[in-house]
């Protein structure tokens, strides 16, 4: 079982509510074995991805979840993100694409890394876009983005059956990842970056 931070019992307490698709999402992360652990909500400069996935050999994963219906959001001509509430309803102009959101997130902790010289390991930093409710084809086709197994391909989407089927998949990047080893001072910056929102919290509810 992973290692989540801070621990599940103790999401009764944590500041920021997670969603039923973040929750969804919080389970099925959990699965992966004790090699990874998994930060949730940890704050990364002016950024807070849902969560952050780290593991010593394949990386680190931020990464953004959207509880979205199908059928209930859509690209506009002019390329913006729609939503409405019903299906008789108008379509509205969201503030922000989740794809730009995750870019937003590996952008955060790329500039962690680079604050430290010593640290050069940005080829293992990835994030993706989960949409629980959809098929991974079909949050693909919605968020117009390839479905592949590239290892440089730094951002993929996904639906709720693949991260159910394997987790491992979704956040290392490939069903059958190369072991990178990354460096311990990366690691370690981005642990201290992670924990940092974790310990503050824990002082402020004792």
């Amino acid at each position: 079982m992973a290692r989540i931070f801070p621990a599940i019992s103790e999401l009764d307490h944590h500041t920021v509510d997670l969603n039923v698709a973040e929750l969804l999402t919080l389970e099925a992360l959990a699965r992966l074995d004790d090699s990874w652990s998994v930060y949730v909500r940890p704050l990364l400069g002016w950024e807070q991805p849902d969560f952050v996935a780290i593991n010593p050999d394949f990386g680190i994963c931020a990464i953004e979840v959207r509880d979205w219906s199908v059928g209930d959001h859509r690209i506009a001509v002019d390329g913006r993100f729609e939503h409405r509430e019903t299906s008789a309803a108008a379509w509205e102009p969201l503030a922000d694409s989740p794809l730009a959101t995750a870019a937003r997130h590996r952008q955060a902790i790329l500039d962690v890394l680079r604050a430290e010289p010593d640290s050069a390991d940005c080829a293992v930093v990835r994030c993706v876009v989960i949409l629980p409710n959809y098929s991974t084809a079909q949050a693909c086709a919605l968020l117009r983005r390839p479905r592949m197994f590239d290892q440089d391909n730094w951002l993929k989407v996904w639906g709720g059956q693949a991260l159910i089927d394997d987790p491992a998949c979704v956040v290392s990047g490939h069903p059958r990842p190369i072991r990178t080893a990354v460096s311990p001072i990366t690691l370690d910056l981005i642990h201290q970056h992670c924990t940092r929102a974790d310990i503050e919290h824990a002082s402020a509810i004792r």
